[in-house]
């Protein structure tokens, strides 16, 4: 199972990576150790949320979302009702997007058989592998239930459509659903780097993880924790809720909410890893591309008398195409027709993968080297919790000159983002 895999500690982790890597800690704690046995940025940062929670005291069941859950607990949904209906269509979105992502994944494999393992097809294989290890890799954290940082927002039919029980799906639904579409969003930073540039690809990481926990909490699939360890901001998402959302015979409302912060650190790594990769066969890139491999690998067996996660997710696509009416779509042409709908200004042709422009952590590269040090600073906060009692959006950095000054996520790219981008939507705050 993916979370027995990935879940059960760091200690396992800690072990393969130092037998590999071959690094010594400087005083042998555990932390040392993660610090310097890390197989990736976002492995890192990720390992450090996992020490951070593992200092916390098991927190409570949140508060939702000031919504009502009892249409959720009732024994069959009302197809009628407008919260049923809008959480229908976010898992609809999920579930499509996860399907992109496995179609993209799956037809690089097509391509890759029998190449040789130095052709771009095979490269782009690889490169899909090594992402999925990678965001596999945090889902399955942002899912264990034990000490979660995102809980389903209601019991009944809102848990049940999420962990895909109504479809008899295995354990660990939920996370590799969401790790296959991160598969997609991975290939769409590759792609947006290649065409619009290094600091459009982070922006997008930033404007999509925002937009989907808006979706989530604004349609009562889930709710993220708000505590010390992952306060809100400064991201923000504003919208014009949908009609079936609106107070009857009532103007629709304007929603502002602030962003969960690790969430979006986790997709201040992820680009970094991402656009950094060589494809060189390194220790690190192999174990974490043979990671991303048995994820699919899991993503697509049967267990005894369950189907596959593939099969139950198609299966809840249909459940939540037919609850909205939707007539279900072919996957051929899904990624274009998805591309069409959401204005993304990008190439149909992704499926079967692309390929990155390496970009170097360098004084020559000001996005991604600042990213990285952001992303470090709050890392020693994460491995400091509880002692640090809370985790500072405001980072502190020093110039050339050794004066400190602090600054936000925001103040990463210099306050720019790329016009194609911009909207009333998405706001973030930068440091005063």
């Amino acid at each position: 199972m993916m979370k027995r895999t990935i879940i059960r500690g760091v200690s396992a982790l800690l072990l393969v990576a130092a037998s590999v890597v071959g690094a010594e800690s400087t005083d042998g704690s555990p932390v040392e150790v993660l610090k310097e046995n890390r197989l990736s940025y976002t492995d890192g940062f990720v390992d450090a949320v996992k020490v951070a929670l593992d200092a916390l005291p098991a927190q409570p069941q949140p508060p939702a979302t000031g919504k009502p859950c009892d249409w959720s607990v009732t024994a069959s949904p009302d197809p009628h009702n407008a919260h049923f209906l809008a959480f229908a269509g976010s898992q609809q979105l999920k579930y499509e997007v996860a399907l992109i992502g496995y179609d993209v994944y799956d037809k690089a494999r097509l391509n890759a058989k029998g190449a040789p393992a130095n052709s771009e097809a095979s490269r782009k294989l690889r490169f899909l592998q090594y992402m999925l290890g990678l965001s596999g890799y945090w889902e399955a954290l942002a899912a264990d239930h034990e000490k979660t940082l995102l809980s389903p927002a209601c019991e009944g039919i809102v848990r049940n459509w999420r962990e895909g029980t109504i479809v008899n799906a295995r354990d660990d639904f939920a996370p590799a659903t969401s790790a296959m579409g991160d598969v997609l969003l991975a290939v769409l930073t590759a792609d947006i780097n290649r065409t619009l540039g290094t600091k459009a690809a982070f922006v997008w990481g930033a404007y999509q993880e925002a937009l989907a926990q808006f979706g989530v909490e604004q349609s009562i699939s889930g709710w993220f924790y708000t505590t010390d360890l992952d306060p809100r901001g400064p991201i923000n998402w504003t919208t014009t809720l949908s009609g079936p959302m609106c107070p009857s015979g009532e103007a629709c409302p304007s929603v502002t909410k602030e962003q969960s912060y690790i969430p979006q650190m986790v997709w201040l790594t992820l680009p970094v890893d991402i656009l950094s990769y060589t494809g060189d066969a390194t220790t690190e890139n192999l174990l974490i591309e043979a990671r991303g491999k048995h994820y699919m690998e899991e993503f697509e067996k049967e267990v005894g008398d369950q189907d596959s996660l593939l099969v139950s997710t198609r299966n809840m696509l249909r459940i939540a195409q037919a609850s909205q009416d939707v007539t279900p779509d072919q996957p051929q042409g899904r990624l274009a027709l998805w591309l069409k709908q959401h204005s993304l200004p990008l190439a149909s042709n992704l499926v079967g993968g692309v390929l990155p422009l390496p970009q170097s952590v360098s004084v020559q590269n000001k996005e991604m080297k600042k990213a990285l040090l952001f992303a470090q600073q709050v890392e020693r906060d994460l491995l400091d919790f509880p002692e640090a009692k809370h985790i500072d959006q405001m980072v502190v950095t020093r110039s050339a000159a050794n004066a400190s000054a602090t600054m936000t996520i925001c103040d990463l790219y210099d306050g720019a983002i790329e016009g194609w981008l911009l909207s009333e939507h998405f706001t973030c705050i930068t440091a005063k």
